[in-house]
């Protein structure tokens, strides 16, 4: 293809009508791999998160910067508040939020990739296991997942504008890049990546034409190819993004230090989620050994055939290898604490943290491979098999991994239900106490913030107090202040045990 980013005569495979049957395709099997999912309850979070925008009315929108407390999120609490404004506390609209991200994101995975112009093959199996890992299932089955979502949503928005920018489509393009960047900086503070991905995209894929235009000054400079004109307006968005976010805060917030004592096997627990994301709830010890194995071949062959042929690749394909290793290694920045201090486990909790990073890691896996194959013209059918042997892999993973969630949303859904069912009218200003809220593996469903929302919405009271006994107040505080309902572990029943005073 050459050292320049643009090809004159080429046909434009990025068009609406070349990528529809893609986008079709990865519609169906996205709604397909979590239909399930459509069906399940809400859980934890969800209910605190759709509590806290319950009380913001619209011309009170401005709460929405601060309704989080440590965090400031307000694109995507948008979402929630229009979520609750539209269908309150019900379940299927917000997994079927979550749900059409997913697919939204590996359509334009697909999108971008195509825009770098990699290979039409590679672009589709790219998008194909981002869309069905089971390492992203945690982002996509829990509704409160959907800041990852929507923070690479934009990422890759701003991203894809920003080539079709340095295509030469223009100003447009220019400022939609400038506004996706904007949008992800307010659904997730790890977004922030985009400042370092735009000029890496500029430095990576500008063309020789217009680095060689870039000694000229002013807008026309910028529209020509001069880097740093052009990155300076992201960076200023990020730095007046960053000291309004301490206003509102009240300080830096949420952001996990930096510095810690790493725990034992942390980085290495990482590594493994990454290569082999299968739950221990629900795969055995054999099948996360084989898909360790088939993966580990595949980064070990990407890794030698990178090694082996990169001198005789075309420039376009080091520059893609380049920029994705680059993204993949930037995208850690933001989850350093959860990666290299305390580690994603075999029970993949907080596995949300790799969604971005998995993506990359997927799309630079899969791109090497077919770019730096061997020339036989047997190699891309031997590389789409083994691919398409992946994908089916995952497809069974992501069910595995979802069965805890099913579980859990399945208890989320009756103690609120059963709760009523056992007090159908509690007195005024009752306090309501739960004693055995289950812990599924690694994830506690219910604490007073969460379980709290859903028992105010299901009664349509306010003055109702929850607490669940050993998270929020102890047995003994609880003695004969309110009902107290005990949820039997064994039985997997939800009980009233004690009524408050006459």
């Amino acid at each position: 293809m050459g050292d320049t980013f643009r090809i004159p005569g080429i046909r434009d495979v990025t068009g609406i009508r070349n990528r529809l049957p893609v986008y079709l395709f990865l519609a169906i099997i996205v709604i397909l791999v979590y239909w399930r999912v459509l069906h399940d309850p809400l859980i934890r979070d969800d209910y605190y998160l759709l509590g806290q925008v319950r009380p913001v009315r619209a011309l009170q929108l401005w709460h929405i910067f601060e309704a989080m407390g440590s965090f400031m999120r307000p694109l995507t609490i948008l979402t929630w508040w229009m979520q609750f404004r539209a269908f309150g506390m019900e379940a299927l609209p917000s997994h079927m939020i979550n749900v059409l991200f997913q697919l939204a994101n590996a359509c334009l995975l697909y999108w971008f990739l195509l825009k770098l112009r990699l290979d039409r093959l590679a672009a589709f199996f790219a998008a194909l296991l981002f869309a069905v890992s089971p390492l992203g299932t945690e982002a996509v089955t829990w509704s409160s997942g959907r800041f990852d979502e929507m923070a690479l949503f934009f990422i890759l928005l701003s991203c894809g504008l920003y080539v079709s920018f340095l295509e030469g489509h223009g100003r447009l393009a220019y400022a939609g890049s400038l506004a996706a960047a904007l949008a992800a900086l307010l659904s997730k503070e790890s977004a922030a990546i985009v400042m370092l991905l735009i000029p890496a995209t500029g430095m990576l894929f500008r063309s020789n034409d217009e680095k060689a235009a870039a000694g000229n000054s002013g807008w026309g400079a910028a529209q020509k190819g001069s880097l740093w004109l052009e990155a300076l307006p992201f960076w200023v968005i990020f730095v007046v993004y960053f000291f309004f976010r301490l206003r509102v805060l009240d300080g830096i917030g949420g952001a996990a230090p930096l510095a810690g004592t790493p725990e034992p096997g942390a980085v290495w627990s990482s590594i493994e989620a990454l290569i082999a994301p299968l739950s221990s709830a629900g795969s055995s010890t054999a099948a996360f050994v084989m898909m360790f194995v088939l993966v580990s071949i595949l980064i070990l062959s990407a890794v030698g055939l990178m090694a082996y042929r990169w001198n005789s690749v075309e420039a376009e394909a080091r520059r893609r290898a380049v920029f994705l290793l680059f993204f993949f290694f930037v995208s850690l920045m933001p989850v350093f604490t959860f990666v290299f201090i305390h580690g994603i486990d075999r029970e993949l909790v907080n596995s949300r943290y790799l969604y971005i990073p998995a993506a990359v890691f997927l799309t630079w896996l899969v791109a090497v491979l077919f770019e730096f194959g061997p020339r036989w013209e047997s190699w891309r059918p031997v590389a789409s098999i083994l691919l398409s042997g992946l994908a089916i892999f995952y497809i069974w993973g992501l069910q595995a991994n979802n069965a805890v969630w099913h579980e859990a949303a399945g208890v989320s859904g009756y103690i609120p239900a059963r709760t009523v069912e056992l007090i159908p009218d509690p007195a005024p200003g009752a306090t309501i106490f739960f004693d055995g809220i289950p812990k599924m593996t690694g994830y506690n469903l219910y604490e007073k913030l969460t379980l709290e929302p859903v028992i105010r919405w299901m009664y349509k009271r306010d003055d109702i107090e929850v607490y669940v006994i050993g998270a929020d107040v102890s047995a003994e505080y609880a003695a004969g202040k309110g009902y107290l309902l005990e949820y039997d572990n064994r039985e997997q029943r939800l009980d009233l045990v004690a009524r408050p005073p006459s």
